[in-house]
């Protein structure tokens, strides 16, 4: 084998593999179900996991249970996004509660349909501004039988103008959302009378598998 020859070889393999250590490195992810498997989740390998979530909507006394996957700190680092809060959560409300996203944000006075893959959604948002910081909700409903369930995109952000002229750049709003996406979309159904039941219990999660006790 002539050296021209060996040197194209050498250089298909290297780029065969340092496509395929780039694309693990993007699409690392972990996959998440619940106590009671009723559904499956799939998130970045690096985002955190809350078990105890409640999103209290409905006034004291009426927390809805459900899951927080959390952005990690270091994809809010030199930005204005703070990972505190920020990321996704899947909320089950009782059996038979309305299931029309606007329904869930007090402020939110109309929503929208969004049809996707045939899965019908309601979709509403709700913006909330302090001194300094924003909060922006935006609720997916999607109704399962007598069961409802919601995807909230939970975004905390603070004001660029309070800091030093360059030293915090916007985040990327875009490829936020569309990381948000990927996680709703990834949301696979297993057992519809399970979806507001034991919503609470040990799991566990591992690269490609999906694990609970």
């Amino acid at each position: 084998m002539n050296f021209e020859v060996k040197s194209l070889l050498f250089g298909i393999f290297l780029m065969c593999n340092l496509g395929a250590s780039a694309t693990a490195a993007t699409t690392a992810v972990k996959h998440f179900s619940p106590a009671n498997g009723a559904y499956i989740a799939t998130v970045p390998q690096n985002w955190t996991i809350q078990t105890d979530y409640t999103f209290s909507v409905l006034g004291p006394g009426h927390p809805l249970p459900g899951v927080l996957f959390s952005i990690p700190q270091s994809e809010a680092a030199g930005t204005n996004l703070s990972s505190l809060g920020t990321g996704v959560a899947v909320v089950t409300p009782p059996r038979h509660q309305p299931c029309d996203a606007r329904d869930y944000l007090a402020t939110a006075r109309n929503s929208v349909e969004l049809s996707e893959a045939g899965i019908l959604w309601t979709m509403a948002h709700a913006t909330d501004v302090g001194t300094g910081t924003k909060s922006t909700t935006q609720i997916f409903a999607r109704r399962i039988g007598g069961h409802c369930l919601l995807v909230l995109y939970l975004v905390h952000t603070t004001d660029l103008n309070a800091y030093p002229a360059g030293s915090v750049q916007p985040y990327d709003r875009v490829a936020l959302l569309r990381t948000f996406d990927r996680v709703r979309r990834s949301l696979v159904l297993a057992s519809v009378a399970n979806i507001t039941s034991g919503m609470r219990g040990p799991i566990a999660t591992k690269g490609a598998t999906t694990q609970r006790h």
